[in-house]
């Protein structure tokens, strides 16, 4: 069975698949994907949008991939509660960080 490798992706701004109005994004997913197809050449990949709130299909599959990767670092904050980049519910921040 091959790896399955899910991308949390802020070049995508919805989860339909459309692109964003950033570049910036764009450029960072193109990076960040070359990087994880070198890595890990046979994986399957799944890219989630990082710019609206997930769908509980999208936490079965970070929960049944066998790596999770987050492309962009504007994402991460020492108080990622305030400084909302990542659209998360209380919740779900506590499903990605205290689980």
């Amino acid at each position: 069975m091959p790896t399955t490798v899910t991308l949390l992706d802020p070049s995508l701004r919805d989860h339909q698949g459309n692109n964003p109005t950033n570049l910036g994004d764009i450029v960072i997913y193109q990076s960040v994907s070359k990087c994880l197809q070198a890595i890990f050449p046979d994986a399957e990949f799944n890219r989630i949008s990082t710019h609206i709130f997930l769908e509980n299909r999208h936490y079965e599959q970070i929960k049944n991939s066998d790596f999770t990767f987050i492309g962009g670092t504007n994402l991460l904050s020492s108080d990622i509660k305030v400084y909302n980049q990542w659209k998360l519910s209380n919740q779900r921040l506590y499903y990605f960080f205290l689980t």
